[in-house]
């Protein structure tokens, strides 16, 4: 994470503040003893990214869906209000939505950007976190076709199957999908309570960590179960 003081780049990615932010606002609230100057910093540099007028227009953006999901997340956990930088994301996300329900990946970047299932579980989720109350109606049609079609994808890898789960979590699938994709996740818990990203690699902490949130922010299991406890020691 950058120290106090330390502009970050221009450009915004998962491993300069999006994540960081999340993993950050994660210790605070477990009351862990984090510099609020190097908060402030990371949530500067995706502030500012996001404001950039190339960034947030509908006409040309890279990639969305991610962009503007893990933006949400990272602006919801340190509790920024809803603005006109977030009603310009979900103006973009609207327009961007297939006609099928889903959101396009569209830099091949695996494992991060490698699916339309993550780019959709993430377009509901800023949808969800940040809606404009002046468009309720549209919103909310969107994001139940983004369910429909997420219900009836087929997850291969993990990132699709843990993402899988986060957005019919967020959609508000009900219990029986969403328990469904939760099932279908743990089955590819390993030996050695790791997940590997593909079925042929062996497991890795990207692998296992994700899958442990899904699960968790999904309130499929406790943190006293078993599972946890495996994949945590792992």
């Amino acid at each position: 994470c950058p120290q106090p003081g330390h502009r970050p780049a221009a450009g915004a990615s998962c491993h300069q503040q999006h994540l960081p932010l999340m993993a950050l606002s994660a210790a605070q609230e477990q009351q862990a003893d984090v510099n609020p100057q190097a908060v402030k910093a990371v949530l500067d540099g995706l502030v500012e990214f996001d404001t950039n007028p190339f960034n947030a227009q509908p006409v040309f953006q890279p990639e969305p869906a991610v962009e503007f999901g893990y933006s949400a997340m990272g602006f919801a956990a340190q509790r920024v209000p809803r603005s006109p930088v977030t009603d310009a994301m979900v103006h973009s996300l609207l327009i961007y939505q297939g006609r099928d329900g889903r959101w396009h990946y569209n830099l091949p970047r695996p494992p991060m950007e490698s699916s339309d299932v993550t780019a959709t579980a993430l377009a509901i989720r800023t949808l969800t976190l940040y809606p404009d109350p002046r468009r309720e109606t549209e919103i909310a049609a969107a994001v139940n076709r983004g369910r429909a079609w997420l219900e009836a994808s087929l997850a291969e890898t993990t990132e699709e199957k843990a993402w899988r789960l986060l957005g019919l979590t967020w959609a508000k699938a009900g219990d029986v999908p969403v328990r469904e994709a939760a099932a279908q996740l743990l089955r590819d818990q390993r030996e050695n309570g790791g997940w590997g990203q593909l079925e042929h690699l062996p497991p890795d902490a990207y692998g296992t960590g994700l899958s442990l949130y899904a699960l968790l922010a999904a309130g499929t299991i406790e943190r006293s179960n078993e599972t946890v406890i495996r994949g945590a020691a792992f």
